[in-house]
């Protein structure tokens, strides 16, 4: 119905309604009960129709305004297929995804304005068919403007925090799934994702509490189990981490158990508990042996242990599954050179070095293989290139000094310490040894000698 139609209707009702007010006070039959009562009612009417208009119309008229951009959206929307991302499996488990729930929504809202109309369904289609097609703004912007006209359904505000964690706003994200809590206090997926958000953010106490809310709803939650023991780990609360992890197992799904053995592995790990450790990423090998991230954490570990030849084979294997996994090469490179095989050392920096020529670690690791090589002029090359891109770093030039004392070159071996003392007193306590002694010459670093894949 046009809004001219509306108005037309209304007006004649009201015209109507006067006329018969007037016949009543004025008219032949002024004196008539009936005529009185009649003249009554058309006043009532009159007002109704004037000032009382009910809250459902003024609803359904809302959504009347909307109809014709709907229309345009459930046109243009076409079936489109998820795109399937691939999900680092050793990072915090997923979002609870929004269930198909737009009937259990559709009825929800019924409950608020008994006839929903098609524009009402058509918004609730058209949002989802958005959420499932990965356009995350238009989905956004279809379920705030359903939250605004029905604040009290819960689902509604879950989907919104969804989709706004999608988009990277994480902060509203979690006033989304605050509300929907509020309105479904017994639902543990808006607690869930509040918690997952948090850790996101890094605020992992608050987190860890969302968590626990959540496992208080389903005590059987692995994937909240999992991302407590996360956020625990995160804050070096190891020994929780390890046993929230190993509950999590119990309930995860075979498919599931070698991620959540992996990160056992790590916390392990950081307790120090090296051979248990071992234990928990062989075990998730038997699982899946092709899990590159356990392999590399296998690495990790055998190379802290020192059996850098059963490291290196580790190492390889990841790289035969993700040849393009730089940390592998990088720790690969760091095993050969701690078995004094400078020249594969060299040329693991170099391949590294060819993918990523400013990477800080690689050039201080090439820096001083170079130097057990002895090529010291190489190796004051390479380092000042380092110092060129970053100067900071006290160690750098502590190692260049180094490089200079093997070259005799006095002059800058003392400019180089004298520079490494000021940025950093602990250098004062550090003598330089003689270059005669390929032992004196600093052992390559790792970016990620003790950052496990968690």
């Amino acid at each position: 119905m046009s809004a001219f139609t509306k108005h037309l209707k209304l007006w004649i009702g009201i015209l109507v309604a006067a006329a018969f007010a007037m016949w009543a006070m004025w008219g032949e039959w002024k004196h008539s009960d009936f005529v009185k009562m009649l003249g009554a009612v058309g006043a009532v009417i009159s007002g109704y129709l004037f000032d009382k208009r009910s809250e459902k119309k003024r609803k359904q008229e809302e959504f009347d305004t909307h109809e014709e951009q709907t229309k345009t959206i459930t046109t243009r929307v076409a079936q489109e297929a998820v795109s399937i991302r691939e999900t680092i499996r050793t990072e915090i488990q997923q979002l609870a995804f929004p269930k198909e729930n737009d009937d259990q929504i559709i009825e929800e809202i019924g409950k608020t304005l008994t006839e929903t109309g098609k524009a009402v369904e058509a918004h609730v289609r058209a949002a989802r068919v958005a959420l499932n097609a990965g356009r995350f703004e238009e989905a956004e912007q279809l379920y705030d403007h359903l939250c605004g006209i029905f604040p009290d359904v819960a689902d509604l505000h879950f989907n919104l925090g969804f989709v706004r964690n999608k988009l990277g706003k994480n902060h509203d994200a979690i006033n989304s799934y605050d509300t929907a809590h509020e309105l479904a206090p017994n639902k543990y997926q808006p607690l869930y994702n509040k918690g997952w958000s948090l850790s996101t953010l890094g605020r992992h106490e608050e987190a860890i509490a969302a968590y626990d809310v959540a496992l208080k709803l389903r005590p059987d939650l692995h994937q909240a189990l999992y991302n407590k023991g996360w956020s625990l780990g995160a804050l070096d609360r190891h020994e929780e981490a390890l046993e929230t992890l190993e509950t999590a197992l119990r309930f995860k799904p075979d498919k599931d158990k070698p991620e959540t053995l992996n990160k056992i592995g790590v916390s392990l790990a950081s307790l120090h508990r090296y051979e248990e450790a071992m234990a928990a990423y062989d075990s998730a090998l038997l699982l899946d042996p092709k899990y590159f991230g356990v392999i590399y954490n296998k690495g990790n570990m055998l190379s802290k242990l020192r059996r850098h030849e059963e490291a290196i084979l580790a190492f390889d294997e990841v790289l035969k599954i993700k040849p393009d996994y730089y940390h592998a090469l990088l720790n690969k490179g760091n095993s050969l050179a701690d078995l004094g095989r400078g020249e594969e050392a060299l040329a693991a920096y170099n391949s590294l070095l060819a993918i990523n020529p400013v990477h800080q670690c690689v050039l201080l690791n090439k820096a001083i293989i170079l130097m057990v090589l002895g090529r010291s002029v190489e190796a004051i090359e390479t380092i000042n290139s380092a110092i060129a891109l970053v100067p900071l770093e006290a160690k750098k030039y502590a190692i260049l000094a180094r490089a200079y004392a093997t070259e005799n070159m006095r002059e800058e071996m003392i400019k180089s310490l004298a520079t490494a003392i000021e940025k950093d007193s602990v250098f004062k306590m550090v003598g330089l040894l003689s270059p005669s002694s390929p032992r004196t010459i600093p052992t390559p670093t790792s970016a990620n000698s003790s950052a496990w894949i968690s």
